[in-house]
């Protein structure tokens, strides 16, 4: 049992879920190290303040700040009209509740978290 499931998600919700988080970790894969091989840290927690899961993905790459380059005013255009890109951090910034992003310490440091409903 994850601890998503563990706190009460289920079905659509769970993998919502799931597909943000691994959104934003193939994109640490493909982006955050292009000359060398890297690492990022995934931390998965209950939220304190009320009852959701918070996710924490961290990586030492490029500095990238995810949320300012969600799109804005293009997704209604005709499909051949859009720039290629930035869809997959609007799915996460859509799925999640709450979204952070910090450069700390050499890191970039993306803060998610989803709550269940009330």
């Amino acid at each position: 049992m994850t601890e998503a499931e563990r706190i009460g998600f289920k079905g659509i919700p769970l993998n919502r879920i799931r597909l943000a988080s691994e959104e934003v970790i193939v994109n640490i894969i493909h982006h955050a190290y292009p000359k060398a091989s890297g690492d990022f840290e995934l931390d998965v927690s209950g939220y304190q303040e009320r009852k959701g899961i918070a996710i924490r993905i961290s990586d030492e790459g490029i500095a990238f700040n995810p949320l300012s380059h969600v799109p804005t005013g293009t997704l209604n255009l005709p499909l051949e009209q859009r720039k290629i890109g930035g869809l997959g951090i609007h799915l996460v910034v859509s799925v999640m509740d709450q979204l952070e992003y910090k450069r700390e310490n050499g890191k970039n440091i993306l803060s998610m978290a989803k709550f269940l409903e009330s």
